[in-house]
This record gives C-alpha cells, sequence and structure tokens, in this order.
C-alpha cells in the first residue's frame, strides 16, 4: 500500500457497502494515486476522478482512449484528460438538475392550473346556487320593497363573480406565462444536451443516436448513406505551441468550415478531442469524397493569425476516412470503416481523403 493510501482514515461504517466492496475501492485508489505520480498528473478532484475512473473500468470507451492517449508517454495533460473525458464519461449533471428543476416547475403550475379551475367551478356552483335562491324566494317578493332587494342581491352576487372570473383570469394568465418561459428553458436545456458546448456542432450523444436512425432510415428506403470521421493535422503541437484557447480556437473554425458546406439534412458532430464526424444520408460515396475533399482544401487554404500578436499559425490541415454504409453491418462497424480510412490518412502523410479500395493520392489530388 504506498503511503498516501495508508494515510486514509479507515470507515466505521458504509451503508449499503460490504466489506469486499470497501477493499476494492481502496484498491482503485491506490492505482489512481499511482497514476497521477507515474503520468505527473497534479492532484486535483478532477484528475483523481478520471484515474479513478480508469482504474475501476468505469466505462470501456474510456479505458480503450486513455490506453492509446497513454502509450509510450510519461507525461499526459489536464487538457487532454478533460476531452476524452467529456467524451467518455457521463457530464449531463447540472443539465439532470436542470431538467428536474424545470419538470419539478411545470408540475406545480400545472397544479396552480388545476386549482385555478377548481376553485372557478366551484364560484361557479356557489353563483348558480345564489341564483337560484334568488328564483326561489322570488314569488314572496313581488313587492316594489322586496323586488329592490333581490335586484341588490343580484348586483351583490354578480359584482363577485366579476371579481372572482378576474382573478381566475389573471391567475390562468399568469400560468401560462410561467408555462411559456419554463417551454424555452427547456428546449434550451434539449439544445445543450445535443451540442458540444465549444463548437456548437452536435455532441457524442446525439451523434451516436442519429447514426442509429440514419441507418435504420437508409435500411428502409434503400438509400445511400455515408459517415466520414476528420481529425486536425499535428493538433497537440497547436495546443503546445500556442496554448489550449488558441487550440479551442481552431477547433471552432473547423467546425464551422465543415457545417456552413454540409446541407440540413446532414449531421456534423464533434467525436471527442480533434476529431469530427459527418453524417451524409442520401449521399453516394463518390460524391462525398468530392464534398469532403472540398472542405480538406478549404481548410488547407486558411491562414489563422493569433488575435493580439498578429502571429501566424502556418497552415492547418486536416485528414478524412469516408466509409459508405453496407447492409447487415452495425453502427460500431461503421464508425470502424471510417476510422480505418482515417488512419490510413494519416499514415499516408495526412491532409488526405481516404474511402476503402482506392488511393488516398488519388483523391486529394
Amino acid at each position: 500500500m504506498t503511503a498516501a493510501a495508508a494515510k486514509q482514515p479507515i470507515p466505521l461504517g458504509i451503508p449499503g457497502r460490504g466489506p469486499e466492496e470497501v477493499e476494492e475501492s481502496y484498491r482503485f485508489s491506490e492505482m489512481a494515486l499511482a497514476l497521477i505520480e507515474e503520468h505527473n498528473t497534479p492532484p486535483f478532484p478532477e484528475t483523481y476522478a478520471f484515474w479513478y475512473s480508469y482504474a475501476s473500468r468505469t466505462s470501456d470507451s474510456l479505458v480503450s482512449a486513455v490506453d492509446r492517449m497513454i502509450e509510450g508517454r510519461s507525461e499526459i495533460s489536464r487538457y487532454e484528460m478533460g476531452e476524452i473525458a467529456k467524451a467518455h464519461l457521463p457530464k449531463e449533471d447540472e443539465l439532470t438538475r436542470t431538467n428536474e428543476r424545470i419538470g419539478k416547475e411545470f408540475s406545480a403550475r400545472i397544479s396552480d392550473v388545476v386549482d385555478l379551475v377548481r376553485s372557478g367551478a366551484s364560484d361557479s356552483n356557489e353563483f348558480q346556487k345564489a341564483l337560484d335562491s334568488i328564483g326561489a324566494d322570488l314569488p314572496d317578493q313581488i313587492t316594489q320593497e322586496g323586488l329592490k332587494k333581490v335586484l341588490a342581491r343580484l348586483i351583490e352576487e354578480n359584482q363577485h363573480m366579476v371579481e372572482r372570473s378576474r382573478a381566475l383570469h389573471a391567475g390562468l394568465e399568469k400560468s401560462q406565462e410561467q408555462i411559456a418561459q419554463l417551454s424555452i428553458e427547456l428546449d434550451d436545456v434539449r439544445k445543450q444536451s445535443t451540442r458540444d458546448p465549444l463548437t456548437g456542432v452536435a455532441n457524442r450523444r446525439s451523434f451516436d443516436a442519429h447514426l442509429e436512425q440514419s441507418i435504420a432510415a437508409a435500411l428502409k428506403t434503400g438509400e445511400s448513406l455515408c459517415l466520414v470521421m476528420a481529425d486536425i493535422d499535428h493538433f497537440k503541437n497547436i495546443n503546445d505551441n500556442f496554448g489550449h484557447q488558441v487550440g479551442d480556437d481552431v477547433l471552432k473554425v473547423f467546425a464551422h468550415l465543415i457545417r456552413k458546406n454540409v446541407k440540413g439534412r446532414d449531421l456534423v458532430a464533434r467525436y471527442g478531442g480533434e476529431e469530427f464526424a459527418i453524417i451524409l444520408p442520401k449521399t453516394e460515396a463518390h460524391s462525398a469524397v468530392k464534398l469532403i475533399d472540398s472542405i480538406r482544401e478549404q481548410i488547407s487554404q486558411k491562414r489563422l493569425l493569433l488575435r493580439q500578436s498578429r502571429e501566424k499559425l502556418g497552415q492547418i490541415t486536416a485528414s478524412f476516412g469516408v466509409a459508405a454504409y453496407e447492409n447487415g453491418i452495425s453502427s460500431a462497424e461503421f464508425i470502424e470503416k471510417a476510422d480505418v480510412q482515417l488512419y490510413r490518412a494519416k499514415r499516408t502523410g495526412r491532409n488526405k481523403v481516404c474511402l476503402s479500395e482506392r488511393s488516398c493520392e488519388t483523391i486529394s489530388g
């Protein structure tokens, strides 16, 4: 046991956790602390949580991504860890809490409306009873004085009903405004839950759902479907040489460029880190390659400058892998097909578009 782990207090009792679970948690804790030291990452709560999740294999996709990241390397940056965590670990706590709050407020507003309607119905019943009582007493009031009393009572009951109706209308109008505002907030939460906060394109969760839907549609209609995996070349060098803020700006520029080149039915998503995915429904492979090669050329021709120093970043390039859907393959296999072509483009020199069974060099020109 490490010295750090030895200093941890022994729990006197953890409800719902047996001795084996407690012992296992200590083992994962030791592993996390060892990984923090091995990869020279600061022992902040978020980095500890990251390595603990890796040690306990919370997510298979996280483990695979981290294994690729740490292969042959001793030092890992917090930025890299954050990018992997965002892509592979649950991150919707704040959105979940907001969703729950909106749901509770919706329930409260609906309850208010129900109470107002019940109150209005009760007031109507009371008014009807008053009218019935006046009608029943009317034969005995056929005198000038009696008719005055009946009229005064009718005016009084009518005034009460007018006031109650106004209150009901005001209450319903207020509830309507509150519900409309909650609807706007709920729509904002929905958008946030499907969008990458940095680039504004779809996030990984939205991509996964959209890909399944696109595959189902292609199987049903028999129409073509293409998937593109894209990766900014030498992105780590940009972060190392100019800082992560500049790296973020490059991601934004790249995402914007892709979005302005695709159609409304297409989906652009940030797959993780500097990698993006593009779903192209109703698109043949040759058309997809032509579109993507145009995007490749546009990004390679851009010359970006730092805002303050006006220093040139140099040429920014990207590599692309294109795959056409084949009946019977799963979404994971479809992604793998595009990924294989992406890594082929990387291996053969970068700044290329690769499609299976074709030469990357011929495609990119």
